[in-house]
């Protein structure tokens, strides 16, 4: 990554943490170099419009465990993540 250069102990900020992928390419860097980079991932969890409305339609709303449970941080940060760390995929 070429914001952290060649620092072994660099913590990224991803404010826009999506699917995960700069905590993953971090954890990548990390095995090939024995590093200890980190990062801290910020996301606001959003429901792609279609899972929105389902979710809506339910009754669920934003806060709600129903609404969160559908939303890209626990459908594919969580688990890609886990898989990426321990080498275990959920499926």
């Amino acid at each position: 990554m070429a914001a952290i250069g060649d620092r072994k102990d660099a913590l990224v900020l991803d404010f826009f943490a999506g699917s995960g992928t700069t905590a993953h390419a971090l954890a990548l860097m990390n095995a090939l170099d024995n590093g200890a980079r980190r990062s801290i991932l910020v996301t606001n969890n959003e429901l792609g419009p279609e899972d929105a409305e389902a979710a809506r339609a339910a009754g669920a709303k934003p806060g709600d465990d129903t609404w969160e449970s559908r939303g890209i941080c626990r459908m594919v940060t969580y688990p890609r993540l886990k898989a990426a760390l321990s080498g275990i995929r959920a499926d």
